[in-house]
């Protein structure tokens, strides 16, 4: 998505990147199946992997701070962007 790799350019603080998720399922799946266009903000490993996504281990404290902080940042701007497009 366009919108999403201006701001990770302009931003690159943020630490975005692109990434694709081959099988399991996420809310954006759900999206996806219903016809909807959809995205995702999540937290990947560069190398793909979701830590204890929706595992038992899946526990706050093994959040990273930051890495929540840099999303809710990207995801503002994201909306903010969306936003003044319409």
């Amino acid at each position: 998505m366009k919108i999403v790799e201006t701001i990770a350019k302009e931003h690159p603080e943020l630490g975005a990147y692109p990434s694709n998720i081959v099988g399991g399922n996420s809310e954006m799946a759900d999206a996806h199946r219903a016809g909807l266009p959809a995205i995702t903000f999540f937290g990947l490993t560069p190398d793909g992997k979701a830590p204890y996504w929706h595992q038992l281990a899946d526990t706050p404290n093994k959040m990273n701070p930051d890495v929540l902080w840099r999303t809710y940042q990207l995801t503002k701007l994201f909306v903010e962007m969306v936003d003044s497009e319409t």
